[in-house]
């Protein structure tokens, strides 16, 4: 009959290399496939994001743009009093 230690944990019940097996047996199961796309359906979800995107790039872009220079033209007025 086995003495039932109060102080050892389940940790200490386990083998170490029974975990590490356990552990490479769970990631080998798992599978990334990769499923095939529609060329139509991609070339419509790429146009809908670029309508939206790119508009709004320029936009932003220009908004910087405009910041910059007004921030320039602020600094060098400023200088000249």
């Amino acid at each position: 009959m086995p003495e039932n230690n109060a102080a050892a944990g389940p940790a200490e019940d386990l083998d170490a290399n029974a975990i590490q097996k356990n552990m490479f047996v769970e990631t080998t199961n798992l599978r990334y496939e990769a499923t095939p796309i529609d060329p139509e359906i991609e070339k419509k979800v790429l146009r809908k994001i670029n309508l939206f995107l790119m508009p709004a790039m320029v936009i932003d872009y220009g908004l910087v743009y405009y910041d910059k220079v007004s921030v320039l033209y602020g600094s060098t007025v400023k200088t000249r009093d």
